[in-house]
């Protein structure tokens, strides 16, 4: 939310469930202002 508030380029991966519980756990990447295609190479990479 923070990322939208200030107008920053974000993206959220889910990776999976947390062991025993069940829940879902993932990686909330941020980016500085206008970096929108970095930001989605290296979320490409992560997956």
């Amino acid at each position: 939310m923070l990322a939208n508030l200030a107008g920053l380029p974000a993206i959220a991966i889910p990776t999976g469930t947390a062991e025993g519980s069940h829940l879902p756990v993932g990686y909330q990447l941020m980016a500085d202002l206008w970096c929108e295609e970095e930001l989605l190479a290296f979320a490409q990479r992560v997956i």
